[in-house]
C-alpha cells in the first residue's frame, strides 16, 4: 500500500472524534542509554553532564552541556552534527552572516474579543516610518570553550519533523484509547496511538559531538546520544491545548496539558 497524504481527519478520526478542523500529533520519544529525569533526558559521566529537551511545534533539540571537571573543555562544532535518519546536518558553517537592525516608529494596536482568537480592533498613535538602520556582521563560533564547573546551552536549528507522520492506507496497527490529559488531571480525551520499535520508527535522530581537553584537539573524545520516536498520538486540538488569562499580566497564554520536554508535537489542519 502507498502512503496517503489525506489528512487523518478524513481517514481515522471521522468515526472516533468526528471531523475536526484542527488536530495534533504528539510524538513521544525514547533515548538509548540515557536517563529520564522529569522533563529532560540526561547523559552523565565523570567529566560532563548533558540535558536534552525537544518540546516545540515540529520539535527542536535543545541541549545543555555542563563541565563537571576541573579543566576546560572544548567543542569543535565543525566535527559535530545533528543526524536525522542517518542523514548528517552541520552545526557549523564557514560563512559570515549579516543582520540589519532597524529602529522604527509606527502603529501600536490593541486586541479585543476572544482570548483564543483575538482580533485587532483599533490603532493608537501613528508617526513616521523607519528612521535608522544598522548592520551587524557575525561569524559562527567553530570552537566553544567551557570553563570548569560551568555550562552552555545550544539550540539546534533543524526541526525534528518537517512534516506530520503519514499513516498507510489499510494499516490497522494502531489503538484507540482514552487517556488522562496529564498525571494530575481528572479530565480525559480519546486518542489514536501507534507504537514503534527502533527498527521501524519514522524518526531516529542523534547528537554527535567532538570534544577535547586540549584547544588544538590533539586528543579528542566523542559523544553520540541517540533518540527515536516510539509513539505517535493523534488527538483533537482542543484537548491538546487551550488559552488561559494570566492573572499577573492579564495576557492570554497557551496551556499544554500534554507538555513534556522529552516529547514534541505538530499541528495539522
Amino acid at each position: 500500500m502507498r502512503p496517503t497524504r489525506t489528512l487523518l481527519c478524513a481517514f481515522f478520526l471521522t468515526t472516533l472524534l468526528g471531523c475536526k478542523v484542527w488536530h495534533v500529533q504528539v510524538y513521544k520519544t525514547e533515548a538509548l542509554g540515557l536517563s529520564r529525569f522529569g522533563n529532560v533526558y540526561t547523559y552523565e559521566n565523570d567529566t560532563l553532564g548533558i540535558n536534552y529537551s525537544f518540546w516545540a511545534d515540529g520539535g527542536n533539540m535543545r541541549f545543555q552541556i555542563y563541565n563537571k571537571s576541573s579543566k576546560p573543555i572544548y567543542i569543535d562544532w565543525k566535527k559535530s552534527n545533528y543526524i536525522s535518519n542517518s542523514y548528517k546536518w552541520d552545526y557549523w558553517s564557514d560563512k559570515t552572516q549579516s543582520t540589519t537592525l532597524f529602529t522604527s516608529f509606527g502603529r501600536s494596536f490593541y486586541y479585543k474579543d476572544s482570548i483564543q482568537f483575538p482580533r485587532i480592533v483599533g490603532y493608537s498613535s501613528v508617526s513616521a516610518a523607519l528612521s535608522t538602520g544598522s548592520t551587524v556582521t557575525e561569524k559562527q563560533e567553530r570552537i566553544t570553550f567551557i570553563p570548569p564547573r560551568s555550562y552552555i546551552v545550544r539550540y539546534v536549528n533543524y526541526k525534528l519533523m518537517t512534516d506530520y507522520y503519514h499513516f498507510v492506507d489499510g494499516d490497522r496497527n494502531f489503538t484507540r484509547e482514552t487517556q488522562l490529559l496529564n498525571e494530575t488531571s481528572k479530565d480525559s480525551t480519546k486518542v489514536i496511538i501507534k507504537r514503534f520499535e527502533k527498527d521501524n520508527t519514522p524518526l531516529d535522530f542523534r547528537n554527535f559531538l567532538t570534544l577535547s581537553f586540549k584547544e588544538d584537539f590533539s586528543s579528542e573524545f566523542y559523544l553520540d546520544n541517540e533518540f527515536f520516536i516510539n509513539e505517535v498520538l493523534v488527538m483533537d486540538s482542543r484537548h491538546f491545548s487551550y488559552f488561559k488569562l494570566d492573572k499577573n499580566t492579564n495576557e492570554p497564554s497557551e496551556i499544554f496539558p500534554y507538555k513534556k520536554g522529552t516529547d514534541f508535537y505538530k499541528r495539522i489542519n
